[in-house]
């Protein structure tokens, strides 16, 4: 399977979705691929093309710096859904056949989408590509539209660069957050090329198996491993505050702070 078509990862808030992304967008960048970050915006989702206008005009360009422990997501993600499924789709041996005959525009795609379109085979500076589609339940119907037609062949053939491209968009499901554009979002969630990932909230089971795997020292005290649950709720990306610090010092300077000012 190379991964074509959209990954979709879906869950409740605070489960660490776009965390999770946007590390396995990192996982990409560092193996020679391209990364651009479309973000829907719940204020903005009256406005065409809001997320791609995001993408292009640069304000995303420092994401990757903010990500703690890149190798950990993958490890994470595992735990997560129970297979590496996610990050082999996404994350795979980037050196393809490219196309190289450029063909006529299809009819179908307008001004505005042909000027994206050229503005994102710039960022893709010849490198395949992953787009990471974030808060899609926040974009506005032409957008929707647009990513779905980046999947199409004849688009594809005039832009040799989308044949390597890949989705991984992230959403927040009713009743947590609203759909800005439910006609546009049903048709693309049920395109035969879109794969659904429920992420779900970690239960206490698995937890220690993820605070490993996001750095924490192997075999952690039973009361440390509550103790950081109870505290991040299972957030990975404040699971993995906690495991960080926990390495850097020990459990037990950790459990002491909880209650101090420093923590």
């Amino acid at each position: 399977e190379r991964g074509e078509g959209l990954q979709l990862i879906e869950g409740p808030p605070g489960v660490g979705k776009t965390w999770l992304a946007r590390g396995i967008g990192a996982l990409w960048e560092d193996s020679g691929g391209s990364v651009i970050v479309a973000e829907g915006d719940m204020l903005s989702s009256d406005f065409d093309y809001y997320p791609f206008g995001y993408a292009l005009s640069g304000l995303p360009s420092g994401w990757k710096r903010a990500l703690p422990g890149v190798a950990g997501v993958a490890r994470a993600a595992e735990a997560l859904v129970g297979t590496a499924g996610l990050i082999t789709l996404t994350v795979q041996a980037l050196a393809t056949a490219r196309p190289t005959r450029q063909e006529q525009l299809a009819q179908f795609v307008g001004g505005r989408e042909q000027a994206i379109l050229a503005e994102l085979e710039k960022l893709a500076r010849k490198r395949p590509v992953l787009l990471i589609a974030d808060n899609l339940h926040w974009w506005d119907g032409p957008s929707l539209r647009l990513l779905a037609r980046l999947m199409d062949q004849r688009l594809q053939r005039a832009y040799p660069f989308l044949s390597e491209l890949r989705i991984l968009a992230v959403q927040t499901p009713k009743p947590y957050q609203r759909v800005a554009d439910p006609v546009a979002h049903a048709v693309l969630a049920e395109l035969p090329s879109t794969n659904l990932v429920l992420v779900p909230r970690v239960n206490r089971e698995s937890f220690p198996s993820v605070l490993e795997s996001l750095g924490a020292p192997a075999s952690l005290p039973v009361g440390v491993v509550d103790s950081v649950y109870a505290l991040s709720g299972g957030n990975l990306a404040l699971a993995a505050r906690a495991a960080s610090r926990i390495s850097e010092t020990d459990e037990n300077t950790f459990l002491q702070a909880r209650n101090g000012d420093e923590f």
